[in-house]
C-alpha cells in the first residue's frame, strides 16, 4: 500500500491562486518531496514520490477568511470534509499538523468532535518566538484528549516525534531519524540561537523516551 500524500487544508484564497498557489518548485513542496525519497532511499519504505500533490491534495480557502480571521478554522475543516470525501478507502485515517496561530486548533476540535474514529491525533507547534523575546520561555499549553483524540503541543519535530512515539504512530528507527535530521537541519545555525535551545530540551527528552522503551522491551524479554 502507497502512503497517502500530504493534504493541505489552508485559508489562502483560491481567487488568488496565480499568486497563493503552492506549486512542486517551491520550498516546502521540495523538502516534502525529498524526505519522502531519504526515507524510501534509507529503508525502502513508503515512496520516492511522497509529498504535497498540489493538483489533488491542497485545498484552498477564499477571500472572505483574509477579511474574517476568525472563519479560518471553520474554512480548514470544511476542506478536511472535502478531504474525506475525496478518499475512498475507508481505512484512511488522518493525524492533523497545524499550528497556534492559525484557527488551526479550532480546526482540530472539529475534526476530533465529529470524527474520533478516523483521526489520530492532532499536533500543533507553538508559535512563540516573539514570548521568547519578550517574556523569556514561555510554556506550551499542556497535552489533552478531544473525544477521546489526543492534542499535543511541541515546538520542534523531535518534540512531536517524541509524542508520536508515546502513542504508536511511529517507532524506535523513526524516532532516531527524526532526532538525526532536526539536528543535521540546524547545522548552519549559531549555537546560541532559540532553535538550538529549544531542539536540545526536546532530544533529551526524547533519548530518556528511548532508553525507558529500551529497557522495558529488555525486562519484557527476560
Amino acid at each position: 500500500m502507497q502512503p497517502a500524500p500530504v493534504a493541505v487544508l489552508t485559508a489562502r484564497a483560491r481567487e488568488l491562486l496565480a499568486v497563493l498557489a503552492l506549486r512542486p518548485g517551491q520550498a516546502i513542496c521540495q523538502e516534502f518531496r525529498l524526505a519522502g525519497e531519504r526515507l524510501y532511499n534509507a529503508t525502502g519504505l513508503g515512496s520516492p514520490c511522497w509529498g504535497i500533490d498540489c493538483e489533488r491534495s491542497v485545498l484552498y480557502g477564499s477571500v472572505a477568511e483574509w477579511f474574517l480571521q476568525s472563519r479560518k478554522g471553520w474554512r480548514k475543516f470544511d476542506n478536511f470534509l472535502k478531504l474525506r470525501a475525496m478518499n475512498a478507502d475507508p481505512r484512511t485515517r488522518y493525524v492533523f499538523v497545524g499550528d497556534t496561530g492559525e484557527h488551526d486548533v479550532e480546526c482540530g476540535r472539529s475534526m476530533a468532535c465529529g470524527y474520533r474514529e478516523e483521526v489520530r491525533a492532532c499536533f500543533f507547534h507553538v508559535v512563540s518566538e516573539h514570548e521568547w523575546l519578550i517574556k523569556g520561555k514561555v510554556e506550551p499549553p499542556a497535552d489533552r484528549t478531544v473525544n477521546g483524540v489526543p492534542f499535543f503541543y511541541f515546538r520542534t519535530y523531535v518534540g512531536a516525534a517524541r509524542k508520536a512515539f508515546r502513542i504508536g504512530l511511529i517507532g524506535v528507527d523513526e524516532l532516531i531519524r527524526v532526532i538525526r535530521q532536526a539536528h543535521e537541519d540546524l547545522r548552519d545555525v549559531p549555537r546560541d540561537d532559540l532553535k538550538w535551545a529549544d531542539l536540545r530540551a526536546d532530544s533529551d527528552l526524547a533519548v530518556a523516551a528511548l532508553g525507558l522503551h529500551l529497557a522495558a522491551a529488555r525486562a519484557d524479554a527476560a
